[in-house]
This record gives C-alpha cells, sequence and structure tokens, in this order.
C-alpha cells in the first residue's frame, strides 16, 4: 500500500505487512479513487472492516457467542466462507485448527498474508473452493472430519437452491455431536437492511422489486449480481427448512432482550427528520415492530425470527 493512503491509522493491528495492505487494496478494487459505482461511498468502513475492525468484532462479540455451547480450544473447525481470514483467526487465537474455504481468489489472497502477518500457519489452512450450486458437488475433505463449521455472514451471498447443497455438506463433514455456527446473516425480516442498500424494508419486498429500488435509490451498481451481493438477506424459517429437525437440534439463539436492543439500534438510523427526535423514532420503530413479535408467537414463531443478523448453533444429531 502506498504512503499516501488516508487508511493505515484505522488499522486495529500493527503487525500487517506492507504487502497485506497491497493485497487489501487489490481486493477492493484499487481504492476508491479508482471507482464510481454506489459502493463508493463504503469504502472506508469496509477498509477498517477488513484492515481490523472485524477481527475485532469476531473476538468480542461472536466468539463468545460461539463458545456459549462448547469451548473451542482444541477443536478442529472448517470456518466455510472465511473471505479475507477475519474469522480463521478469530478462532485460530482461541485455540482451534481451522481449515478455512472460499470461492473467491483475491479474498483469500488477503486471507492468506493476514495469517502469515499474525503468525498462525501453523494452525490456519486456506484453500479455494467453487460455490456448491448442485447436489453431487462435494468439497474435497473426508467425512466427519470437523468438530465445528462456522459460516460468518454466507447465506446471504448464495443463491437458495445453493443452501440445501451448502448444508448438505456440512452435514456429511461435522461429525455426530458437532455443531454448525451460523451468524452475521442478515435477517430478512428485520425492517432495515445494514447491509448491502442500507434502506428500509427492502427485504420485505419480492427480490426483483428490492433490486429495482435499490437501482433507483443508487445503493447497487447496475452491473452487480444482487443475490451474491448479499440481496435482502435470509429469513428465519428459510434457515430452518435448510437444518431439517431429523438432523440437526438448535442449541443457542438471540434472546428476546438482544432483538429489542437491535430495534432500538434501527431507530438510529432513521431519516434525518425523525432522528432529530431519537426518543420518537425509538418509540415509532419499537411501536410499529413490538406488537408484530409479540403477535408472531400465535403462528410458534420464535423472538429471534426478528432479529437484524442471524446468530444460530445447530447441533447435529448423533
Amino acid at each position: 500500500m502506498n504512503d499516501r493512503s488516508p487508511f493505515v491509522e484505522q488499522v486495529l493491528d500493527p503487525r500487517y505487512s506492507p504487502e497485506f495492505y497491497r493485497r487489501l487494496e487489490t481486493y477492493f478494487g484499487g481504492g476508491p479513487e479508482q471507482s464510481t459505482s454506489p459502493d463508493q461511498r463504503h469504502y472506508l468502513s469496509w477498509w477498517r472492516d477488513h484492515a481490523g475492525g472485524r477481527v475485532e468484532f469476531f473476538r468480542q462479540h461472536l466468539i463468545p457467542a460461539l463458545e456459549k455451547t462448547r469451548p473451542i480450544d482444541g477443536l478442529k473447525i472448517l470456518d466455510f466462507g472465511c473471505g479475507t481470514g477475519c474469522s480463521s483467526v478469530a478462532l485460530a487465537e482461541r485455540g482451534a485448527t481451522v481449515v478455512g474455504v472460499d470461492p473467491d481468489r483475491t479474498s483469500l489472497r488477503v486471507a492468506e498474508q493476514r495469517v502469515i502477518d499474525l503468525r498462525h500457519e501453523n494452525r490456519i489452512t486456506l484453500r479455494q473452493i467453487q460455490y456448491l450450486t448442485r447436489r453431487d458437488e462435494k468439497l474435497p475433505l473426508p467425512d466427519a472430519s470437523f468438530d465445528l463449521a462456522t459460516m460468518f455472514g454466507v447465506l446471504e451471498h448464495a443463491y437458495p437452491h445453493e443452501w440445501r447443497h451448502c448444508v448438505r455438506e456440512l452435514t456429511r463433514l461435522i461429525k455426530p455431536g458437532g455443531e454448525v455456527f451460523l451468524c452475521d446473516t442478515p435477517n430478512r425480516m428485520f425492517p432495515y437492511d445494514h447491509h448491502t442498500t442500507k434502506l428500509w424494508f427492502v427485504g420485505w419486498m419480492p427480490q426483483r422489486f428490492a433490486r429495482a429500488y435499490a437501482l433507483g435509490r443508487g445503493r447497487i451498481d447496475k452491473s452487480a449480481d444482487f443475490q451474491r451481493r448479499g440481496g435482502v438477506g435470509v429469513s428465519r424459517r428459510a434457515i430452518d427448512a435448510v437444518f431439517p429437525s431429523s438432523e440437526w437440534t438448535l442449541v443457542h439463539e438471540k434472546s428476546a432482550q438482544e432483538v429489542l436492543w437491535e430495534l432500538k439500534w434501527a431507530a438510529s438510523q432513521t431519516p434525518a427528520f425523525l432522528s432529530a427526535r431519537p426518543l420518537a423514532a425509538a418509540g415509532l420503530v419499537i411501536g410499529t415492530m413490538w406488537p408484530i413479535i409479540q403477535a408472531s408467537r400465535l403462528l410458534n414463531m420464535r423472538q429471534s425470527a426478528w432479529t437484524a443478523s442471524h446468530v444460530l448453533t445447530y447441533r447435529k444429531r448423533g
């Protein structure tokens, strides 16, 4: 990375090398000055995220949630969709042996340098894979070879028909009694899309209309694959459907208190005329959503079905 970059000061870990920054800049297409896309406005936050902020987020929030069912020290973990390696590093720091897989070669090059710079070569192995688009496709890994699989922000980037293929492979690879930890996947039922478009209610629209709305608001490129970018997120009902109760048991999910906190957070994302009165904004969002959440109990829906992003642990039946 060149010396003129304004982003060096945002890096949380000084161990990263110039080569890491160079690869990260390549991953983001050469820097914000090289791009005229709607994504340019998000470049700085993405940079902070992948240069260190995301690893710290995993350390402080997601690893503790993961370890609510068991400690991960000594486990062999498949980091399914490892991206730039933030999650793999956070897992290795807790004593796990990690195999990180991802279909994107550019992000894996960042991950490889991250692993070298943070000196986790003895704990992390990285492999490029293909998207699992067909039933007969398998990963080049042996049956029942992992204690745990993690999916940090993965399902929203796959097509619905690919979700079952992914979970079918995880069922093959996880030992009986092992777990799948799924998190950081935006929820289609939450009223605000914090992941892809930063717009209200897009998840409640058919995807065709959601994409047209996002294009009209200048939030995505016309050439972008809306689903691969994260689209409209994934509902809890859709996730439960690909983890059938005959094979998997849900052992952890967010509490009602966490969902309420997220609704309060969503209030801070309201338009300026509401944000000027934060208490009124919070009352509007919570007053609208909380009765819906409570009424959903009548349909046997868990309150965590309304979370902003899913945090779920499924255990494979023996």
